[in-house]
């Protein structure tokens, strides 16, 4: 007599009963401590999460002093749970491009590097980022960052670190809004010095 292979829901049933078993063993070696695939080790649950900051100025404003930008990131670092492990700062630097920029240059060197210091960065809000006149151009170095696993966090931002769809569009308006401000100070000093000029003074000036 000939026995009847198994049937199709008979095969699916015996699967799912391997798995639940596997899926039990795994849960319990992690209970045990074990690592599971994939998982990140972590010596604490309360253990501050390591992160760079980057200050920008480009001129004497007071609102934007790296010592105000400083104290700003490192009150958000506190209530947080992060602790600033670097320091990265462009003084006397227009955000208008990544020019004479050496700073972040180098902060985007490290955070795309094998090993690195630390796993997010702070910056106060997105003018510090840049005033890019491609907003774009800032989208995508933030992108460069959290490809790498690189968390961005605008401390000063209504959004943070938060990654809400909603937030990239808010985000997106704030570049635009950056560099419009930009264009339009661009604007105004270029009329300045037009009147400067005929009188017969000579200015110069950073854009911020």
């Amino acid at each position: 007599m000939m026995s009847r292979s198994p049937s199709r829901e008979h095969i699916v049933a015996s699967k799912i009963r391997r798995s639940a078993r596997r899926l039990s063993k795994l849960r319990a070696g992690r209970a045990e401590g074990e690592v599971m695939p994939h998982s990140l080790p972590t010596s604490s649950s309360d253990a501050p999460i390591r992160t760079a900051q980057y200050l920008r100025m480009s001129s004497e404003n007071q609102r934007y002093s790296t010592e105000n930008q400083r104290n700003a990131i490192a009150e958000y670092a506190r209530q947080h749970g992060y602790q600033v492990v670097a320091t990265y700062v462009d003084v006397g630097k227009s955000g208008l491009s990544l020019k004479g920029r050496d700073a972040l240059r180098q902060l985007l060197s490290d955070a795309l590097a094998a090993e690195r210091a630390f796993d997010a960065t702070m910056v106060l809000d997105g003018s510090r980022w840049g005033r890019f006149q491609n907003p774009d151009q800032a989208a995508h170095y933030e992108f460069l960052c959290r490809q790498a696993g690189l968390r961005v966090i605008y401390c000063a931002e209504p959004f943070g670190e938060d990654v809400a769809p909603i937030t990239t569009i808010v985000k997106h308006l704030k570049r635009v809004m950056a560099g419009e401000f930009s264009r339009e100070l661009s604007t105004k000093l270029a009329r300045a010095h037009r009147q400067q000029a005929e009188l017969g003074f000579r200015q110069g000036a950073k854009l911020v």
